[in-house]
């Protein structure tokens, strides 16, 4: 069974508070449901909320923002094990998204700042520079 099938009153709340933006159903599957809005102020960004089910049969919200396939900045919720209804999910829907976009991080990308990963290259030069002085360390 689909998620979406188990959670309708969740269905019903994300369209319900996005109903003026952007909001596009990503997938539905039995584990989790995506829908994505685009961000103007990043090229190929986008936020996603995400409605996954855990091990355990609960499932948590998440609010993740994407560059390309980069992820930026999530946000959970806590654990819920039933289909709130629709006002209640509106609220959770709410309560995660305002705890997302208050975050520093996400300020700061809206404003068109996006963190650069150093990736391989600057762990590498990282583990390099620790190893040199740590041998000049030994031999002096």
């Amino acid at each position: 069974m689909k998620l979406e099938q188990e959670y309708p009153n969740y269905i019903s709340a994300i369209r319900r508070v996005h109903q003026a933006r952007n909001l596009v159903r990503g997938s539905s599957v039995s584990s989790k449901i995506i829908h994505q809005i685009p961000l103007a102020s990043i090229n190929n960004g986008f936020d996603f909320y995400e409605l996954e089910k855990a091990a355990n049969g609960n499932v948590c919200l998440q609010v993740v923002t994407m560059s390309g396939f980069r992820t930026l900045l999530s946000t959970y919720s806590s654990a819920i094990s039933y289909d709130l209804s629709i006002e209640q999910w509106e609220d959770v829907i709410t309560d995660v998204a305002m705890k997302h976009f208050m975050k520093e991080e996400y300020i700061a990308l809206k404003n068109g700042y996006i963190k650069k990963g150093s990736g391989c290259l600057g762990m590498a030069l990282v583990l390099i520079s620790v190893a040199a002085f740590t041998f000049k360390m030994i031999i002096n």
